[in-house]
């Protein structure tokens, strides 16, 4: 069965739109999750240097639901600290914080504003943010669960 040129042109057509609406949702879920990291990295930046100022903040302990944070947002997950000592052991320094894997960091050298994606295992991926504090440095993290970020790639730094 041959086609006639008007269904030539209305397939072609068709298929032209098809890849634009493709290609255009790619292009939207790439700005999208951008925007979203670098939201949450600005507030992990945020709470990173409100810890250094007011060592309360550790004290704090996060919520169970994201609803009430402590930490003025009652719509994003809690942020967690913990302490990264030169051989990149963690020490958790909020109450219910999450276990981070050994080597949170996955070989990188910690360095002040690095942003590393990792995988936590049962509590999920986490973002976390780091700045130093004397001979240590200090960690912040957050959970991406209910987060819409892609969290394919662990360890992946963000500058």
């Amino acid at each position: 069965m041959r086609l006639g040129p008007a269904a030539r042109v209305a397939a072609t057509a068709t298929g032209i739109i098809a890849v634009v609406y493709v290609l255009g949702v790619i292009v939207l879920n790439l700005v999208v999750s951008a925007r979203l990291a670098q939201q949450n990295d600005n507030r992990l930046a945020d709470r990173l240097a409100a810890a250094s100022h007011d060592q309360d903040v550790f004290s704090q302990r996060a919520p169970r639901t994201f609803r009430g944070a402590a930490d003025g947002d009652a719509d994003s997950a809690p942020v967690f600290f913990w302490l990264l000592d030169a051989r990149q052991a963690v020490t958790a320094q909020s109450p219910g914080a999450p276990a981070l894997p050994t080597r949170p960091l996955g070989g990188q050298q910690p360095r002040g504003g690095l942003a590393v994606t990792v995988n936590t295992g049962r509590a999920g991926p986490f973002r976390l943010k780091m700045t130093r504090d004397g001979t240590s440095w200090l960690v912040a993290g957050q959970s991406l669960a209910g987060s819409l970020i892609p969290s394919v790639c662990c360890c992946t730094p963000r500058y």
